[in-house]
């Protein structure tokens, strides 16, 4: 009965709206409704706006397969190159999972940006979302004494644990990282120029195990 007595009312309002306007011109009617009923109109847009948003955004959602960070790489990668190729390494279908390999960190200093990007690497991390990350061996170091990097062992092959030996860093007696100045991949993109020796480690919460070992291989050999 409320939405009958609700109903009514609109439809009143509207035949006296209508009683108003009655033997005016088209464009007077026009203008008259716009106005009045402009608030109603633009709260209808403006709710219809934010469900396509909604719909677009969903529609766009890719689940997360792999996420690499470069801290401090000197360079940043200007196109998807790295994604792709990877993507096809790993049989990983970039229509539905998303690859991120990202390299516009900087932690240095106590500027504006090294803030924000120590703040990004203490989320991603803890929110489970990085997988492997690359930094100087000063950071790294700092970051492997805090517990952010996982005993590669739990990781690797035994066939990649006796490739990657000599280059292995190590935290307490355990393999947390491996020196990465010789890596293909990183040499071919022109990262870590200006650094003598960049550590790649794999985060310790990582739930791609096989990307984190694949992508290991991938930066070394560049293939």
């Amino acid at each position: 009965m409320k939405e009958h007595s609700i109903l009514h009312k609109i439809r009143r309002e509207f035949q006296a709206d209508c009683e108003k306007v009655r033997g005016r011109s088209v464009w007077y009617k026009l203008e008259y409704f716009l106005m009045y009923y402009k608030i109603s109109v633009l709260l209808t847009a403006a709710a219809a706006a934010v469900v396509i948003s909604v719909i677009y955004s969903c529609s766009q959602h890719k689940e997360p397969a792999f996420y690499a960070l470069f801290i401090n790489a000197g360079n940043t990668l200007s196109d998807e190159t790295f994604e792709q190729q990877f993507g096809k390494l790993a049989e990983i279908n970039t229509d539905h999972y998303m690859i991120t390999i990202d390299s516009s960190l900087s932690m240095d200093g106590n500027s504006q940006v090294s803030i924000a990007s120590i703040e990004k690497f203490s989320a991603n991390v803890n929110s489970k979302l990085l997988d492997v990350c690359m930094m100087p061996q000063d950071l790294f170091l700092i970051y492997a004494e805090e517990g952010c990097y996982g005993n590669l062992r739990d990781f690797l092959t035994e066939e990649q644990l006796e490739k990657y030996a000599e280059q292995m860093v190590y935290q307490d007696g355990i393999p947390v990282g491996i020196k990465a100045d010789g890596f293909h991949k990183i040499n071919e993109a022109e990262l870590y120029t200006a650094v003598d020796r960049p550590i790649f480690g794999i985060v310790y919460n990582t739930g791609h195990k096989r990307e984190c070992s694949l992508f290991l291989d991938f930066l070394a050999a560049g293939k």
